[in-house]
């Protein structure tokens, strides 16, 4: 999940600071490295959906899902720190 936020988060990031004019040559090089590697990671997902029987549209998902996902496990450390535990199914 990390890794799916990471990518597209760093490819604006150098994206805003080739913009600003920070390190023309290198930040260029590196957001064009990362957009491929955004690329490579949504169109394995999207193989992987298509492997397991659902429609490989869904790719355009991850990075939507990764969010989501990564809110839900921030609200479950809250709180588990804030001593209010979780429950599921009616179980705690």
């Amino acid at each position: 999940v990390l890794g799916d936020l990471l990518l597209p988060l760093l490819f604006l990031a150098t994206c805003a600071a080739f913009a600003l004019g920070y390190g023309a040559g290198w930040v260029a090089a590196l957001a064009l490295s990362l957009f491929v590697l955004t690329l490579a990671r949504q169109g394995n997902y999207s193989s992987a959906l298509s492997r397991i029987g659902f429609d490989s549209r869904l790719a355009s998902y991850l990075f939507p899902g990764a969010v989501l996902f990564s809110l839900l496990l921030v609200n479950s450390i809250f709180a588990y720190r804030a001593g209010r535990g979780g429950q599921w199914k009616g179980r705690s």
